[in-house]
């Protein structure tokens, strides 16, 4: 099964959508009052940015799809637009699929205006990281759903969390959609539980948009794997209540853990921002070993710098700098466990195009930390009054580091930028198709 015919009418976009965008085509579909549709406020950010509810149809199934899960990852937006505009034009798509389909068009607003520097520029790692921005784990929206495990608990909810909370309490969604994006690689699926046939197709979807799968999935993160590309959803609890506190563990739930006791159907779809470029890989097989030596490198060089400078610019930060300063400490536990992780690595043996695709990705994510120390540095130099040298220092050897970094061949060849059109199409196939067959599912057990 696919719905081709439903991709096909993504436009071929060439930028991505910011909030204040995105509150202006909410407010023009609230002005229409079209009897489809309902809007409702389910909460606000930390910032004070309003996050609402759309609904459209009147389905006898739920399907809530949530957009920027992280703020870096802003695709699903234009993956939401296309869908509420497509749902409200086709009533034949609403006929075939007995859903009310819910959004949130960005549950991580704050973070995604901090991205903003990037949405509408060309898709290159040199725009990407130096507009960069994540929250700390135990602030993002998806990871800080109330948790009780054997020896740990979490109860900080997130002010983007509690609305989406609030949003499946209204709901109670057979299916929740979570829409994510990778830096570089294939496209991979996280789902709930195997449904088999969807498995298959899934696995199939990225050859029909000439993409790659990504069969490692997360790399620091033990993945079971159901089918290529296609994994099983970890268990939050479980990986809380194995770990040595919350060192280890800091964070709380996810909405597919929270939505277990519903009966959710969970789907979360990672897109790639690059791919490997045709011919991009020189011979036939690589290391594991050879992938991860020079990220041994990578990662060192991030606690260096991060432990150089961190603890003064801490000190100094004031409003959303301490997010910036929250977020590096944690940045700087994930890479020193990370370092760990190097160094116990299984002699294993990868295709060349899959080795060459992960180590572009860790450099990538060994930079994240670099680029976010240096944003903090500039914020609070730029705050004026007497210049702090220990800040415009941070700041020049972040600035000498990245650029350094940004002009090694590893991220300025052999990687091609994945059309917008092709990404939006990917995921709206993968959401249409687990609607149909979930309905499919419910209705053959009745």
């Amino acid at each position: 099964m696919s719905f081709k015919r439903v991709t096909d009418l993504v436009p071929a976009y060439l930028e991505l959508p910011t909030i204040d965008e995105m509150n202006a085509r909410t407010a023009a579909l609230q002005a229409s009052h079209d009897p489809l549709v309902k809007i409702r406020r389910i909460g606000q950010s930390r910032d004070g940015e309003p996050i609402e509810l759309i609904s459209i149809g009147r389905g006898r199934r739920h399907a809530l799809l949530v957009g920027t899960p992280h703020p870096n990852e802003p695709i699903g937006c234009l993956t939401i637009e296309f869908l509420v505009d497509r749902l409200l034009a086709d009533q034949q798509l609403r006929d075939e699929l007995d859903y009310t389909w819910h959004f949130i068009k960005s549950i991580e607003p704050d973070g995604l205006r901090l991205n903003e520097g990037w949405l509408k520029q060309p898709l290159d790692p040199g725009s990407y990281l130096e507009n960069f921005y994540r929250p700390a784990f135990d602030e993002q929206a998806d990871y800080t759903f109330p948790l009780v495990a054997p020896g740990y608990s979490f109860t900080r909810s997130s002010p983007e969390n509690l609305a989406w909370q609030e949003a499946i309490r209204m709901v109670r969604p057979d299916l929740l959609v979570s829409l994510h994006n990778a830096e570089h690689g294939g496209v991979f699926y996280i789902v709930t539980r195997d449904l088999g046939e969807l498995t298959a197709e899934l696995a199939r979807q990225p050859s029909q948009y000439s993409m790659p799968v990504d069969e490692v999935g997360e790399i620091f993160t033990e993945m079971i794997s159901i089918a290529p590309g296609v994994f099983q959803a970890p268990d939050m609890s479980a990986i809380a209540a194995a770990g040595p506190g919350p060192s280890h563990y800091n964070a709380g739930d996810s909405s597919f853990g929270y939505t277990r006791s519903l009966g959710t159907f969970g789907l979360a779809i990672e897109l790639p921002y690059w791919r490997e470029a045709e011919g991009s890989s020189p011979g036939n097989t690589v290391t594991l070993k050879a992938v991860l030596d020079p990220a041994r490198h990578w990662a060192g060089d991030s606690v260096r710098l991060i432990k150089a400078y961190l603890p003064h610019l801490k000190q100094l930060a004031q409003g959303r700098e301490v997010r910036f300063a929250h977020a590096l400490q944690e940045m700087q536990s994930q890479v020193e466990l990370q370092l760990s992780v190097y160094s116990q690595s299984p002699d294993l043996v990868l295709p060349a195009i899959v080795g060459q695709a992960q180590q572009r990705m860790l450099r990538l994510l060994h930079l994240r930390p670099i680029t976010m120390l240096r944003r903090l540095a500039a914020m609070i130099s730029a705050r004026g009054g007497d210049p702090d040298r220990l800040s415009e220092l941070a700041h020049e050897q972040c600035r000498h580091y990245l650029d350094e970094a940004l002009a090694d061949p590893m991220l300025t060849s052999g990687m091609d930028a994945v059309p917008l059109k092709t990404s939006v199409s990917i995921q709206v196939d993968a959401i249409l198709t687990a609607a149909s067959m979930l309905q499919r599912e419910a209705g053959s057990k009745t």
